[in-house]
């Protein structure tokens, strides 16, 4: 009898070793496709985090009227192949991905619609937060994605700009930049 409770009570630890090596395995294995080279960014100014591909280059602005008035705080992620210089106000049209805190002015879109952009049906979460995904219409120019979401008093805009022969590339970017931003 005590040599069937000793027997039951390996198994058990058995099962149980067994059970912890497939979890322990499927995190890890999980852990590496998150990262694949990919860096996770850090704002020094507002608590959110997303990650980036390798080589792609950060460049957070903040836009402030002749007022003095501050509208909102941008952190654009340009790819390696972007033809931008990183102070130029020009480069807010170049190829990106982006986060934007509106900090005072309006919100977006502007009275509730916009008319470059139509809201996708379905909503989304983004860092356990309820969203919109925007996308813009053919007459907008180039391919255009805005997802909105609140987080610590402040609306934030994830979007992403391409041109279109670079707009399956940057889709898939972005979507993971949305889906791994945390607030």
């Amino acid at each position: 009898m005590q040599r069937a409770s000793i027997l039951r009570r390996g198994a058990g630890s058995l099962i149980l070793s067994v059970v912890f090596l497939v979890i322990t395995a499927c995190g890890s294995s999980t852990t590496a496709k998150q990262s694949q080279g990919w860096i996770v960014y850090h704002d020094n100014r507002f608590p959110f985090a997303l990650p980036i591909p390798p080589d792609w280059h950060v460049s957070p602005i903040t836009n402030t009227l002749s007022t003095g008035a501050t509208c909102d705080y941008t952190v654009r992620v340009f790819p390696p192949d972007a033809k931008v210089d990183m102070n130029n106000e020009l480069s807010q049209v170049a190829e990106q991905v982006y986060v934007r805190v509106i900090l005072g002015c309006d919100r977006w879109p502007i009275g509730g619609h916009d008319e470059f952009y139509t809201p996708e049906p379905k909503p989304i979460t983004i860092s356990a937060a309820p969203a919109t995904m925007y996308d813009s219409n053919p007459n907008a120019g180039w391919p255009e994605h805005v997802a909105t979401a609140q987080f610590g008093g402040h609306e934030y805009l994830i979007g992403m700009r391409s041109p279109t022969e670079n707009a399956q590339r940057d889709l898939a970017t972005y979507l993971r930049i949305v889906q791994g931003f945390q607030y």
